[in-house]
């Protein structure tokens, strides 16, 4: 083998590794802010959430000028990432129409608890899918006028179920009678859906 075909060899050997490291890479598709950038931004969205659109923009560009350091540097961080949009106008479209619409959470903002889950018994709910399946097909059959009918045929065991659940959970009985109405519902809703 003579050295230029050595050469060549070996040159297209590291063209496919060159390639082969391009794919590797994972192109980014969402170039997030720092979170100090992120952080100004969402206060300035914040103090200026009611201002009507042109004196919004006019104290953006008040904003942008006093900020020119934080924001020259935050430019360079994202470029060095492969952004190559413009950085002020994202900034822009952030505080305009993302962190002016989110209401910002406390220091001292709980996690919202969750409520207990309230489970109907499941002979309840396998009498709601049969008395669903008998009359989903009539041609005047909707779900409300369904549980209408539920509850009149199966007016013992809703009783029942009713003095169980509100013995044994906290919820008012306008809620549980709301509760076996959407659980109503929702089981003709996946009937259909499965069909």
């Amino acid at each position: 083998m003579t050295s230029v075909e050595n050469i060549n060899i070996n040159t297209n050997t590291m063209n496919v590794h060159e390639e082969n490291e391009r794919a590797v890479q994972k192109k980014t598709f969402r170039f997030k802010f720092s979170e100090d950038i992120q952080y100004k931004v969402a206060y300035f969205a914040d103090i200026h959430k009611h201002d009507d659109r042109v004196t919004f923009k006019e104290e953006w560009e008040t904003w942008v000028e006093q900020n020119k350091n934080d924001i020259r540097q935050e430019t360079e961080r994202l470029e060095n990432m492969g952004y190559d949009g413009d950085v002020v106008d994202k900034m822009f479209k952030s505080a305009r129409y993302y962190f002016k619409k989110k209401t910002p959470k406390s220091v001292n903002d709980e996690p919202v608890k969750r409520r207990q889950y309230i489970s109907i018994s499941k002979d309840l709910i396998k009498n709601m899918d049969k008395h669903v399946e008998r009359n989903m097909n009539n041609e005047n059959y909707k779900p409300s006028i369904g549980y209408e009918g539920f509850i009149g045929d199966f007016e013992e065991q809703m009783s029942n179920e009713r003095d169980r659940i509100l013995n044994n959970y906290d919820i008012s009985p306008e809620d549980l009678e709301n509760k076996f109405k959407k659980t109503y519902k929702n089981r003709y809703f996946n009937m259909v859906k499965n069909m």
